[in-house]
């Protein structure tokens, strides 16, 4: 029943077309607790932000 199966998968996989086009969408900034929360005090504490942490605050 196994091998039906998967037999059955691999023609289905084989014999679909690809999409003519593709859309990716990627989202990077702020992370949900910075936009609800603020920011956190121990990472603006970290080395690389005790010189923009005036800034940053």
């Amino acid at each position: 029943m196994k091998l039906i199966l998967l037999l059955g998968l691999c023609c289905f996989i084989f014999t679909s077309k690809a999409a003519d086009n593709l859309i990716l969408v990627s989202i990077d900034g702020l992370r949900w607790q910075e936009v609800f929360q603020g920011y956190q005090d121990d990472v603006l504490d970290l080395d690389a932000f005790k010189e923009q942490k005036a800034g940053l605050v």
